[in-house]
């Protein structure tokens, strides 16, 4: 069944991507989308706790980033995961996303990476940790990467 919705996915990107209205490069943004998602997973995963929360924060930050349909972002978590449990290091992951996103784009992206980590209700070290690490290898300021930190970490109390 997890092939099945996998095969799916992969032909709803290859498709939704033949005619991208800006004229940028289909699989490029499939690459991306794909990064985004498996660097959404790995942060749920860095406390070492992979809550339901988690989980479900990923989901439907998804849905709303790409305006996916829950199938179809199911779907792309699943992906996520398996490219997330293949992968060797973040660079991979990172390089598309840079090479791919605009500045503010990274932000959003940023954003959406805090949000999965405060899902739980805390962010730990570990989640800290990576978040600066994701930063620098996207190549975001440090003053950016801080100042969007502290804004969600006071609009989550915490």
């Amino acid at each position: 069944m997890r092939g099945f919705v996998i095969t799916k996915l992969r032909k709803f990107l290859h498709t939704a991507f033949e005619a991208s209205p800006e004229g940028e490069e289909p699989e490029r943004d499939q690459g991306a989308r794909v990064a985004i998602a498996a660097l959404l997973v790995e942060m749920s995963r860095a406390d070492f706790l992979e809550s339901p929360e988690e989980r479900q924060a990923i989901r439907e930050l998804l849905a709303s980033h790409f305006s996916l349909e829950k199938p179809q972002a199911e779907a792309l978590l699943g992906l996520a995961h398996e490219r997330a449990d293949q992968a060797v290091s973040l660079q991979q992951f990172t390089r598309e996303i840079h090479e791919s996103l605009s500045m503010e784009e990274k932000l959003r992206f940023l954003d959406m990476l805090m949000r999965i980590a405060l899902a739980d209700g805390h962010m730990d070290k570990h989640e800290r940790h990576l978040l600066g690490k994701i930063a620098d290898l996207i190549y975001v300021p440090k003053a950016d990467y801080v100042t969007l930190r502290d804004r969600i970490l006071a609009e989550h109390g915490t």
